[in-house]
């Protein structure tokens, strides 16, 4: 499974083209919370930014329980944001 991760926020500077690419080789389907231990150990020295941001796709926020199935999903990571 190929994920491909847009980064928002404060996330965008950690990757010269602003995305995280994760290629997850294990069977079966992928939870959320583990997509984000895998884009934490990308980016170790900002676990706590990541830990607080949101995985999203197109349509809505995912929660962390949630499953990823299929080849290929594009995601966007969106950090908390102040003011409006």
């Amino acid at each position: 499974m190929k994920i491909e991760i847009d980064l928002y926020g404060g996330l965008r500077d950690l990757s010269p083209n602003g995305k995280a690419v994760i290629a997850h080789t294990e069977p079966g389907a992928l939870k959320v919370q583990t997509l984000k231990l895998l884009v934490k150990n990308l980016f170790p020295k900002h676990t706590n930014l990541i830990d607080s941001s949101v995985l999203a796709n197109e349509e809505r926020v995912l929660l962390p329980e949630e499953c990823l199935e299929g080849e290929s999903h594009r995601l966007a990571m969106l950090p908390p944001v102040n003011g409006g």
